[in-house]
């Protein structure tokens, strides 16, 4: 069932992005160890700029994995970053991608909206018939077809976030998947500092302290995504944990592995960059020992570090911030150019 119309409004996944956009809007992300939120300003792609942000760390097992542990506490944590939003009323959250289900199609070019919807509903996310869940969609028009990314999620999985927020005083304007977001964050870098590898595949991974995904993109789209659970123990900073490198580079290279598998025609060597982000990204060694491991040239890369930065903010120290913000800087662009 498509989101009902009180649904469609508060949470839209992926509705097509405005022209002009919004001038102000946040991004929140709630992962097990924090809660980060990002502010920015501007709607034009070269004049985005971080107003503020905040890292808020959790006590234990206030979160664990996707789940909520303790629902009060966690409203509590949400409070703390109010004053930091001012005034902002475009707040962008996102549910774990694990709660969600994403699937693509490609349509010919006249396929109509009630052709679309009844393909997603019998076919392409089946589980969106059910009275119990809520799905989205977005579709990117093209003059041979039109490509269509479609979510999933549970309602009460859908309803439990929006509560969580207007407990906390921060009525939510979009919800996305935590996914979307890394993906939002990467093709705001490649369009604005390394247009020339938007032709190319290009492999974005972040690695956070529940899961790692693995990103394929080519043209801005999709092409291929592997969620999977931190291998390994996420390294401290007391604690440089060749291991970690080793299953981290192991688990992109399998997915690389799987995704030239689907490929008929174009050779691994096709793919010439792999980017790194995430706290654990950090981890000396880690991008060398996957370039080692995948063959593949590799770096870390923290799209909100390529953004301005306001008067106020001691831009050395959001330098070393920018590996936890990446969720959060992506939710926040959607919530920038969010109609």
């Amino acid at each position: 069932m498509r989101l009902s119309a009180p649904f469609k409004k508060l949470f839209p996944f992926l509705r097509r992005p405005s022209d002009t956009g919004f001038n102000t809007a946040a991004g929140i992300d709630i992962e097990q160890n924090a809660v980060k939120a990002v502010l920015l300003s501007g709607s034009r792609l070269e004049h985005i700029c971080v107003e503020h942000y905040l890292i808020v760390p959790l006590a234990e097992d206030t979160v664990k994995g996707d789940k909520i542990q303790d629902y009060e506490r966690l409203v509590t944590y949400l409070q703390q970053i109010r004053p930091t939003l001012g005034a902002c009323r475009r707040i962008a959250a996102a549910l774990p991608d694990s709660l969600t289900a994403t699937e693509e199609l490609h349509c010919p070019p006249d396929t109509s909206v009630a052709e679309i919807e009844t393909l997603i509903e019998s076919g392409l996310l089946p589980s969106a018939a059910a009275e119990s869940v809520r799905y989205d969609y977005h579709i990117s028009a093209a003059p041979e077809a039109q490509h269509i990314v479609a979510v999933s999620a549970k309602q009460d999985d859908i309803e439990l976030r929006a509560e969580l927020f207007e407990q906390a005083g921060l009525a939510l304007s979009v919800l996305d998947t935590d996914l979307l977001a890394q993906h939002h964050a990467f093709l705001f870098w490649l369009n604005l500092c390394a247009p020339e590898l938007l032709a190319e595949k290009t492999v974005f991974v972040g690695i956070y302290s529940v899961q790692t995904y693995v990103l394929i993109v080519q043209h801005g789209r999709i092409l291929y995504r592997q969620e999977t659970q931190s291998g390994a123990a996420m390294p401290s900073e007391n604690d440089i944990s060749e291991t970690f490198n080793i299953q981290t580079a192991y688990t992109i290279q399998r997915a690389l592995q799987f995704y030239a598998s689907t490929q008929d025609t174009e050779p691994p060597s096709a793919i010439h960059h792999i980017f790194l982000t995430g706290a654990a990204a950090q981890n000396p060694d880690l991008a060398a020992t996957v370039s080692r491991i995948c063959g593949i040239s590799a770096q870390t890369l923290h799209p909100v570090a390529h953004a301005k930065f306001g008067s106020t903010l001691n831009s050395a120290q959001l330098q070393h911030d920018a590996p936890e913000l990446t969720i959060a800087f992506g939710l926040a662009l959607r919530g920038l150019h969010h109609d």
